[in-house]
């Protein structure tokens, strides 16, 4: 994904990642991006901090003690959506590709692992939810809301797009 962007999309100011099950409140993340000083160099999104490795080999996010031998990550932005300067890209990328090893976990990887050697500050920012909220005015509220199903992502547009404002 960096490589991609920073061979194409050299004139945008932010990248947004996200999942394809993340409804993205646009005009909410496009004024919160005018709050925001280009020079930082900062990863915005929902933070994970002292989340321990899953060694259950049966789960999705199984990390095993060769992958990864400590006992907690460091402080991570959570993959469902997170927000980065375009002036890191190139940084995260060169970095990431030359660790000793690759990590299955992106946003463990990226955000955390390779962020913490760069000495990038991570923000939270609560208006990147990670659980679906249903209520019209948490959805209007928010950056993005994760877990939202196809007909979700349309009804959840009207929603933040209707006259019913909160």
């Amino acid at each position: 994904m960096l490589g991609w962007v920073k061979d194409y999309c050299p004139r945008v100011k932010f990248v947004l990642k996200c999942d394809d099950d993340v409804f993205i409140n646009v005009p909410r993340l496009l004024k919160y991006i005018s709050t925001l000083k280009l020079w930082k160099r900062a990863i915005w999104g929902h933070i994970s901090k002292n989340s321990i490795p899953s060694r259950l080999k049966e789960g999705k996010r199984y990390v095993s003690h060769n992958e990864y031998n400590y006992a907690v990550y460091p402080s991570y932005v959570m993959g469902h959506a997170y927000l980065i300067p375009v002036g890191l890209v190139e940084e995260l990328c060169y970095t990431s590709l030359h660790l000793r090893y690759l990590f299955k976990l992106e946003d463990i990887l990226l955000t955390g692992i390779v962020a913490t050697i760069l000495q990038i500050p991570k923000i939270h920012n609560d208006k990147f939810q990670n659980a679906v909220m249903v209520k019209p005015c948490v959805i209007e509220r928010s950056i993005c809301v994760h877990g939202v199903s196809e007909k979700q992502q349309f009804d959840f547009w009207k929603k933040v797009r209707g006259k019913n404002k909160c």
